[in-house]
């Protein structure tokens, strides 16, 4: 019989060994040790993904916005040139460039936030030849897991959901994709959260258009025709502050590096629990 502590259930929040091993030193501290556990860590986690082949059979779509409908043409449909780029986005940088688009063109609208104002404007594309992609959304090897604090499926969707705390991270995982000779991957979109099915996004590195990779096979101008939420009502008390996200952090590396024991966690957990304002916020 295996006897071992198991701590307050971090993981849920995504909060797994992984992630706390590569959010434990930030890149300006980082040395050579470091680079070459980060290294293995990152290959462990792709190791562990699917890899998915699309070819000329698979349709591709990327859609753009604006007050005037987009030219028909292949650059108009391509990965924005650096000068063109006024913020950078989940997975690139000025360093690796990522065409993202999708096979759902409702996940089309939704990452590009599309309105009613806008003239949108669809662009279908195609392969030149198979593309090899490491799917991040799902099928992940879970089967030497033995508890969910080594889920690499929680940490995927961790990165997948999280705001630009976490873009560094999701960005390093790019870079390594790339490094082990992928032309892209799978990734769930941060709208699967409010959705019945199951949304993905496909990143391209580079400018595939441009490098012949993809074909613009087809121009059209889409048309909302309706829109439709379901929603709920949930209890609200305007005095709870949310959780401290920084403070959520430190008691996580403190519970990785055996500075802080589970008594200690859930006690400080439960004064953010309690945390209450009275003045407007």
């Amino acid at each position: 019989m295996n006897l071992f502590h198991y701590g307050p259930p971090f993981w849920r929040l995504g909060y797994t060994d992984y992630y706390q091993q590569l959010k434990a030193v930030g890149p300006d501290e980082w040395e050579e040790k470091d680079i070459k556990k980060r290294a293995k860590i990152w290959d462990d986690i792709i190791g562990r993904c699917k890899v998915v082949t699309l070819d000329s059979n698979n349709k591709i779509f990327r859609l753009r916005t604006g007050q005037n409908l987009v030219q028909a043409i292949p650059e108009q449909f391509d990965t924005p040139p650096a000068e063109f780029v006024s913020k950078r986005g989940r997975y690139d940088t000025d360093d690796c460039p990522i065409f993202y688009a999708s096979d759902d063109v409702e996940v089309c609208i939704h990452e590009c936030r599309a309105t009613l104002a806008d003239c949108l404007t669809l662009g279908t594309l195609v392969p030149n030849r198979p593309l090899r992609l490491v799917d991040l959304s799902g099928s992940i090897d879970e089967s030497s897991v033995r508890t969910e604090f080594e889920s690499v499926t929680r940490m995927l969707v961790k990165l997948a959901y999280s705001g630009k705390q976490d873009y560094d991270l999701c960005r390093e995982l790019a870079q390594h994709i790339k490094k082990r000779g992928f032309d892209g991957f799978l990734f769930l979109s941060y709208f699967s959260q409010a959705h019945k099915r199951e949304l993905k996004n496909l990143a391209l590195f580079g400018y595939p258009l441009g490098s012949g990779l993809l074909r613009l096979e087809s121009v059209n101008r889409l048309i909302l025709n309706y829109v439709n939420y379901e929603y709920s009502f949930g209890p609200h008390n305007d005095q709870n502050l949310p959780l401290d996200s920084e403070e959520l952090d430190n008691i996580a590396d403190g519970l990785v590096a055996g500075k802080v024991n589970g008594l200690e966690a859930s006690e400080r957990i439960k004064k953010m629990l309690g945390r209450k304002s009275s003045k407007p916020r």
